[in-house]
């Protein structure tokens, strides 16, 4: 019977747990330093980073107009005809050109 994704994985995961073990067993002091010393490089320059994406957020004056703009545009959108209001226009103005041109077939049709 084929053993369960989820006992792979663990037996997966335990063999390299052991792995890491052994390795840790056998490095001296000096080696797990500059492990922890290199993480904390890495940990250091993301933080880094984190400080230079928070410095170029807009400050509270930018936000401010923002918000003024994205009101005048509220504004404008809703002044906007609805969907509906143009394609009943639209399909009355096909409508009436639709007759206009019938009436003039007909006319030929019927030879007035």
């Amino acid at each position: 019977m084929p053993e369960s994704a989820f006992s792979i994985d663990a037996i997966v995961l335990e063999s390299r747990l052991s792995t890491i073990e052994t390795k840790l067993s056998d490095t001296s002091a000096r080696e797990r330093l500059a492990a922890v010393e290199a993480e904390t490089k890495a940990l250091t320059a993301s933080s880094v980073r984190m400080d230079e994406r928070f410095r170029s957020l807009p400050n509270e004056k930018e936000l401010t107009d923002l918000l003024q703009r994205l009101a005048r545009l509220e504004t404008r959108v809703a002044h906007l005809p609805s969907k509906g209001f143009i394609i009943t226009v639209v399909t009355t103005i096909g409508a009436l050109i639709g007759t206009v041109l019938s009436f003039g077939k007909l006319r030929i049709i019927l030879g007035l």
